[in-house]
């Protein structure tokens, strides 16, 4: 049998039990003996009664998923839609678990991660053919994130390569839940170790270009930069585009700063990019969608619709080439809410070029998030803003 996967799509607003049955069956139609399930909700469907719903059909199925700002399914996107990926195989050992309370201990939380090897049995395979798949709570204004990851790394080691993205409401950053079997959470991480006899394809890209000189954040905490250079964050930030600080109507801040991010260099040439959110003039500082460490060195970056739109296309290119040769069994999106929301009309077009590029009989779906998770080859995860992430698991 190999590994076979089928995905199914529900818009039943009215009735999120009713949702997850008819999401789930079309998806099932295709399939016998899944192995993994993975769910993608938006905010307009109650968690608990969709997941029972899924859960109605799967039986003890493992079942990892999250709620986001929208779906992607195939090359469309869904402001309102549930979506449910099912694996099936003879080949993949799969193993599902998680870590809580991550704003309390975003370390503890990475090391309870960890308890998945002990409750696996893994084989020793290449590390290109072990991923970690994790979805955690992003719809914290305290950056946690990163924390987690970094601990999650020195449980796990370089043999494992990381895959996923930040879960988030739709823009009110407020709560956001995360799902694993029967369980809805908050403040969460979820995950599924998932272990296959050849390849497994990652690869994450971003098409930003880091412009003009390097500077460093000399305050911050967590998500919110209050100094750049030692002196105040947005005074400086703004004057370094040449915007009248006084004059600037600050209600379209986001929408600005969106093509002005900063990157942070990660000394293989390329930036990790963090995306600015909303700016306070009372003490002038910016908060990001992710955190920037204190001392970290920035580069404003720059870019376009077509440079995300090839780099996207370069991402699904890259995954696609990691699995050796080995047809694609289903292709998984992270992809930032902010390129869905700098891209507008062409958002779609990102969707369809990527499957274009991997295969149009393979099923794909994914979601907009907060933050997406991978790593490349050795090394320590990075957590990514702005960013396409694409992973393709092989038949």
């Amino acid at each position: 049998m190999a590994t076979t996967a089928a995905i199914g799509l529900s818009q039943h607003v009215g009735d999120s039990y009713q949702a997850g049955i008819e999401a789930t069956h079309t998806a099932m139609e295709k399939i016998a003996n899944p192995v993994l399930a993975i769910v993608f909700m938006t905010e307009q469907y109650e968690e608990q009664a969709a997941t029972s719903g899924i859960r109605s059909l799967l039986g003890d199925t493992p079942l990892i998923g999250c709620t986001a700002p929208s779906l992607i399914f195939n090359n469309k996107i869904y402001a309102d839609g549930l979506g449910v990926a099912i694996i099936a195989s003879d080949t993949l050992k799969v193993t599902v678990g998680l870590g809580e309370n991550m704003s309390q201990d975003a370390v503890a939380t990475g090391k309870s991660l960890g308890s998945l090897l002990t409750a696996s049995t893994v084989p020793k395979v290449h590390p290109k053919n072990q991923v970690l798949l994790l979805f955690a709570d992003a719809s914290m204004t305290k950056g946690v994130v990163s924390d987690t990851l970094t601990e999650a790394f020195h449980e796990f080691g370089s043999f494992f390569r990381f895959f996923g993205g930040g879960s988030a409401d739709n823009l009110h950053f407020k709560k956001s839940f995360q799902i694993i079997n029967q369980k809805i959470l908050t403040d969460a991480a979820v995950a599924a170790l998932i272990v296959s006899e050849t390849p497994q394809g990652i690869s994450l890209m971003h098409g930003w270009e880091a412009t003009g000189q390097a500077f460093v954040v000399t305050k911050a905490e967590g998500k919110v930069v209050k100094e750049i250079d030692g002196e105040p964050a947005l005074n400086f930030y703004m004057n370094h585009l040449d915007k009248d600080t006084q004059q600037f109507d600050y209600s379209q801040f986001y929408a600005f700063a969106s093509g002005h991010p900063l990157g942070i260099p990660m000394g293989t040439g390329e930036y990790v990019v963090r995306d600015p959110l909303s700016a306070s003039l009372e003490d002038q500082s910016i908060t990001f969608v992710s955190e920037i460490p204190e001392n970290s060195i920035v580069r404003i970056m720059t870019g376009s619709k077509e440079s995300l739109l090839s780099a996207s296309v370069s991402a699904a290119n890259e995954a696609k080439a990691g699995l050796e040769g080995k047809p694609a069994a289903l292709t998984l999106v992270a992809d930032c809410v902010s390129r869905l929301l700098y891209l507008d009309d062409q958002a779609e077009t990102e969707l369809t070029n990527i499957r274009s590029s991997i295969g149009e009989d393979v099923p794909m779906i994914g979601f907009f998030s907060f933050g997406e998770f991978g790593i490349e080859g050795g090394g320590p995860p990075a957590l990514y803003n702005k960013t396409c992430g694409v992973y393709v698991i092989p038949q």
